[in-house]
């Protein structure tokens, strides 16, 4: 997948393959040490965009099917960045309800419910999951 940070600089108007190349290169562990020295070389040069929407962007147009390891990764990583993130711990507890790991899934969405606790459409699918638990608690 073609995708990597994207470059915030509006002048630039193309997005960044770097931590793509990186995973391709030298798997998934690789997009942690990518990004970190990334921003360490050029945060606040607004070369590329650290900021919470930006990796949650990312994460979106990352391929979640196709790149799982990937995936969780980049959610680890936006996870250490941004601990108090609703939309990480959301779309973690998506990716894992997806995976068949309910009990994870009921965490990261338990999280993101108490960080927005608006959000009805969490509230349901945090129910839905419950139930399913219920019902098999072999799950």
């Amino acid at each position: 997948m073609g995708l990597g940070l994207r470059y915030s600089n509006c002048h630039v108007g193309e997005e960044g393959q770097v931590l793509a190349e990186a995973a391709q290169e030298e798997g998934s562990a690789a997009i942690r040490e990518t990004y970190i020295a990334l921003k360490e070389q050029y945060y606040g040069s607004h070369s590329y965009d650290f900021s919470e929407p930006g990796l949650g962007s990312l994460i979106r147009n990352w391929g979640r099917d196709e790149n799982p390891a990937e995936t969780a990764a980049l959610l680890d990583l936006m996870l250490e960045e941004y601990p108090q993130s609703f939309q990480a711990h959301f779309m973690y507890g998506q990716m894992q309800r997806q995976a068949g790991e309910i009990e994870s899934a009921v965490m990261h969405l338990h999280k993101a419910l108490e960080l927005n606790p608006e959000a009805i459409f969490v509230q349901r699918r945090l129910e839905q999951l419950q139930q399913s638990l219920a019902a098999d608690p072999t799950e």
